[in-house]
């Protein structure tokens, strides 16, 4: 019973050295409850002086060792060449003088739940250079302080993976997944930045798939021949900022579903598709940009958004999409279109201008598509309702067109309203009274029912002789027999004037003259085929 006893004591002795992570048989870091691998990491500076970054390093490189070994060892079988773990220790120092690859095939890892801390490659226990010695790394929920890890002659695979700090991107080689991609369902808690330097560098994998970017995602002076993204769209995406700097991007660029806090394009080309459908983004600038294919943003929200300096030559595609959502201040929430070359169709069908839109500096090749449009007056200017009104008439939609008129109109009225009195200027403020600019017909028979009762009126209190008692008309009388006789002698009226008041006569009739002109002109409008 005593050996039993002291047995047990003994075991628990032991295993309370014992790294508390399943699976892990490696010995506690001290204050720790885990090994130096899966035990939480600080900064660099205070890592290292408490000798942890020397630990993980030599705790890493016996891990390898033991993964490398057991993985041989359970494919082993009687005509391959014995590995010893002091082989597989003298090629990752550098110093076998042989290739173990050619022995046993790819040297693959896998890492699981390991919290890789921060590093320098100046360091003698840099691990960056005990994984450069690898052929292929599965880094599998494991988590990362350090802002860079360059393995680019390594296939990597980074899957369920935290990066807690700015991450910067180095060329990679993928190693095969299910996706395709190198980083799938990861959280990237700082910056990530695809940088070159005076050339541009060359990117030819996917990277992302369902990933998660809590800050910014920025590609500068870098070259993507391969889909940046490959989502399976089950979930939201979400990027605090997405920005394109001196780029070209020869492979289709799609996002769908994503929440984006900004996104930043100058001075890029896209060579293929442009696409960011049901996609809700704060804040859209894009300056000096070229698309030769489709540019395609269906069904997506924007709130400020500015399109300049930019020529697409595919397919721009704004069917659905709705601008000026949550912003305060009015003017920023105008969508604006500034030197913008659109050399074939633009679609902005159904999408919704909350807060205006401004396409006085646009060059179309083409009459775009606005139908089922809806634009706030009070943002936009003449021009884009000229623009607009000209894409109805081009195709034939007159009864369109007529509306946008109508608002052109009435923003004309308001620049002469800043102008000094003229006869165009009462000429339009006469339109809009009797017609709406031709948008009512109703007003103008209104004014044709209103003119006829006063002249009845007026009528009846002359054949009563009771008109002229009336102080008001009296100047009127001294006059009115040089008048009557004008009106007499003008000739289209003359029969339908009414004896002794000729020129009153005279001026009701041209007035429901033009009255009549107008209702016939708003009726045209509302039924032109």
């Amino acid at each position: 019973m005593k050996t039993v006893l002291i047995w047990g004591c003994l075991l628990e002795a032991v295993t309370d050295y014992i790294c508390e992570q399943e699976g892990c048989e490696s010995k506690k870091v001290q204050g720790y409850s885990e090994c130096a691998l899966h035990c939480s990491k600080s900064s660099y500076s205070i890592d290292f002086k408490s000798s942890l970054l020397n630990n993980f390093y030599q705790c890493l490189f016996d891990y390898i060792v033991d993964f490398i070994y057991r993985s041989v060892e359970s494919t082993s079988n009687e005509n391959s060449f014995e590995i010893s773990k002091k082989d597989i220790r003298k090629h990752l120092e550098g110093n076998h003088q042989r290739s173990l690859g050619f022995v046993i095939g790819e040297l693959f890892v896998i890492f699981d739940k390991v919290q890789f801390p921060s590093r320098d490659d100046r360091d003698l226990f840099d691990y960056q250079k005990l994984l450069s010695r690898l052929d292929a790394i599965h880094f599998h929920r494991c988590s990362f302080s350090g802002s860079t890890l360059s393995l680019d002659k390594v296939k990597v695979f980074y899957q369920d993976c935290i990066f807690s700090n700015k991450w910067d991107m180095s060329p990679a080689e993928l190693l095969p997944n299910v996706n395709g991609v190198i980083y799938q369902d990861c959280i990237f808690e700082g910056n990530v930045y695809f940088w070159g330097e005076s050339k541009r560098a060359t990117w030819s994998e996917s990277y992302f798939c369902d990933c998660k970017f809590e800050r910014e995602l920025a590609f500068e002076n870098v070259s993507l021949s391969a889909p940046i993204f490959k989502n399976s769209y089950e979930e939201e995406l979400s990027v605090g900022r997405l920005s394109f700097k001196g780029c070209e991007i020869h492979a289709r660029f799609d996002l769908c579903s994503a929440k984006i806090g900004c996104v930043f394009i100058v001075d890029t080309k896209f060579l293929d598709k442009f696409k960011l459908m049901n996609c809700f983004v704060e804040r859209f600038s894009l300056s000096r940009a070229d698309f030769d294919k489709i540019f395609d943003v269906y069904a997506t929200k924007f709130g400020v958004f500015s399109f300049s300096k930019a020529e697409c030559n595919g397919f721009v595609n704004f069917e659905d999409s709705e601008f000026g959502i949550g912003c305060v201040n009015s003017d920023c929430g105008i969508a604006k279109f500034e030197y913008a070359t659109f050399t074939s169709f633009a679609n902005f069908r159904g999408a919704a201008f909350n807060l205006g839109l401004d396409l006085e500096r646009v060059n179309l090749d083409e009459s775009p598509n606005f139908l089922n449009v809806s634009i706030e007056s009070a943002g936009t200017n003449r021009e884009t309702f000229r623009v607009i009104k000209d894409s109805f008439d081009g195709i034939g939609n007159h009864i369109e067109a007529n509306k946008y008129y109508v608002l052109e109109m009435k923003k004309y009225r308001e620049e002469l309203s800043q102008e000094p009195p003229s006869q165009e200027k009462f000429i339009f403020h006469l339109n809009s009274l009797i017609s709406d600019f031709g948008n009512s017909y109703i007003r103008p028979i209104g004014w044709i029912v209103a003119t006829s009762i006063v002249f009845s009126l007026l009528v009846m209190g002359y054949e009563a002789n009771v008109i002229y008692k009336c102080w008001i008309f009296k100047p009127y009388v001294w006059i009115s027999g040089p008048l009557n006789t004008v009106a007499s002698n003008f000739l289209p009226f003359k029969r339908f004037l009414k004896e002794g008041m000729e020129f009153v006569s005279l001026i009701f009739y041209i007035l429901n003259a033009g009255l009549v002109w107008q209702t016939i002109v708003a009726l045209k409008r509302h039924s032109r085929r």
